[in-house]
């Protein structure tokens, strides 16, 4: 038997390992006797980032054959002239959208695009953009205007999505922390939602006080998370994140390090308020002895991460609505 020190994957290390599966399938595919690299660069752009384009420069550098070099010269090039064409139709579609008319012809003409699911990566990246231009020329209508239109484009993905990354996506763009571990006291099967799972949401008690109750937010729903699904899809945007600004990568793995803190947090609460009424059946139970101990209930999950409050304070920095990046499930084209 070896003596030498295991070692233990972390999230860093699956986030690499699966992007890189992911770029070397997509390249593979590329490669191929006879494929039409123009329109499988169209085909695969969502999944083509700055990853992708750093995978390519890599095996550039690595090979000495002429031909493959030049291959992976025709890639490169055929995916970035697919992105810079997504953008020159986002741009028409933004143009389209905002030249309808009144607030609700602008609705009208979006809706139709996203039923369409011409709404994508390459359109938020633009609208985004002519968001900053506006804040920089200080017209504050056309501000407001196109952050109405990004808050009709997330309400309309959140209905696509899963019931765990959905509940993800609304933490992530929550600031307060309060607000987040009420949100995840609601939705993850914890506590007295432990086996509610698809039911209607119920009140909860204040974990400051169990005589104050917190009522539901109806918009959030009744419980349907657990806790495995939780932390399985925290492990996956980081995953997906790979490959993205170093700026990006840097923020989201922080934001999923507070909200794997909150989580463990409610579920530490959940446990302890399960022990206290335990305790308190037990103390005004006749039969019970005086000196009898207390119920062996024991809370499970990790030391809660330094530094709390660091996703509030990071998003006070800078304006919420910033440069999105697709990883695509569609999972941040909001966040």
């Amino acid at each position: 038997m070896s003596d030498s020190p295991k070692t233990e994957s972390g999230p860093g290390d699956f986030s690499e390992a699966f992007v890189n599966h992911k770029n070397k399938i997509i390249l593979d595919e590329m490669m191929k006797p006879g494929a039409n690299v123009s329109s499988m660069a169209v085909d695969y752009l969502n999944y083509c980032d700055e990853g992708f384009n750093a995978f390519i420069d890599e095996k550039l550098a690595s090979t000495n054959n002429s031909t493959e070099k030049k291959k992976l010269g025709r890639i490169r090039y055929e995916v970035n002239m697919a992105r810079r064409n997504r953008l020159v139709e986002a741009d028409l579609i933004l143009r389209d959208i905002l030249s309808a008319g009144a607030l609700k012809q602008m609705e009208g003409k979006l809706n139709g695009y996203l039923r369409r699911g011409e709404i994508d990566m390459a359109f938020m990246v633009i609208l985004q953009l002519n968001i900053e231009d506006a804040i920089t020329a200080n017209v504050s209508t056309a501000v407001q205007v196109m952050r109405h239109l990004t808050t009709l484009i997330t309400e309309f993905q959140d209905q696509l999505m899963s019931p765990p990354v959905l509940l993800l996506r609304r933490l992530v763009r929550e600031n307060d922390p309060n607000i987040r571990k009420q949100m995840i006291r609601q939705k993850v099967l914890v506590g007295q939602n432990a086996d509610r799972a698809g039911k209607e949401a119920l009140a909860t008690p204040s974990p400051q006080c169990e005589h104050i109750v917190v009522q539901v937010v109806e918009e959030w729903g009744g419980p349907d998370v657990s806790v495995e699904e939780f932390r399985a899809t925290v492990k996956d945007i980081l995953a997906q994140m790979q490959g993205g600004s170093e700026r990006d990568v840097e923020e989201i793995q922080e934001k999923c390090a507070v909200l794997l803190a909150e989580l463990e947090q409610v579920i530490s609460e959940s446990g302890d308020r399960r022990e206290a009424q335990q305790k308190s059946v037990s103390s005004t139970d006749p039969s019970s002895s005086s000196t009898s101990t207390s119920s062996s209930f024991s809370t499970e999950g990790l030391p809660l991460a330094e530094g709390e409050s660091a996703m509030g304070d990071r998003e006070t920095e800078r304006e919420t609505e910033r440069e999105t990046h697709d990883d695509g499930e569609g999972y941040f084209t909001m966040l």
